[in-house]
C-alpha cells in the first residue's frame, strides 16, 4: 500500500522530468508545512508557497497530506514547546480536553 500511494507516485514526478533536487525542495516544504499547529492553515500555507518558488503542486500537496496526521499527535507537544521559548505560563489544557473543546467549537 505504501508503495502504491506513494513511492510510485515519486517516481511517476521523476520520470516525467522533476528533478530530484527539486522533488526533494517539494517533499521538505509540504512535510514542514504539516506541522504548523494551526489546523486547517498548513493547506493555504502550501499554496503560498507553491506560487511563491514555483514548485510543484502536487507533490508538495501530497507530502503534506501525507505528514498531516503528525500535526494532531505533536500539537500538545508543540504547544508546550513554544511556552517554553517564549516563557508564556502555561495553558492548563490536556489532550482530552483539547480534542473536547474541538469538537465542541472549533
Amino acid at each position: 500500500m505504501f508503495r502504491k500511494k506513494i513511492i510510485e507516485p515519486l517516481l511517476g514526478f521523476l520520470r516525467q522530468g522533476i528533478s530530484p533536487a527539486s522533488l526533494a525542495w517539494a517533499i521538505t516544504v509540504g512535510i514542514v508545512l504539516a506541522y504548523v499547529p494551526i489546523f486547517g492553515v498548513s493547506t493555504v500555507l502550501c499554496l503560498l508557497i507553491i506560487w511563491l518558488f514555483r514548485l510543484n503542486p502536487a507533490v508538495v500537496l501530497l507530502a503534506n497530506q501525507v505528514a498531516y496526521p503528525l500535526q494532531f499527535i505533536l500539537y500538545l507537544p508543540l504547544l508546550r514547546m513554544g511556552e517554553w521559548i517564549f516563557g508564556a505560563p502555561n495553558v492548563p489544557f490536556s489532550a482530552s480536553e483539547i480534542f473536547k473543546m474541538a469538537k465542541e467549537d472549533f
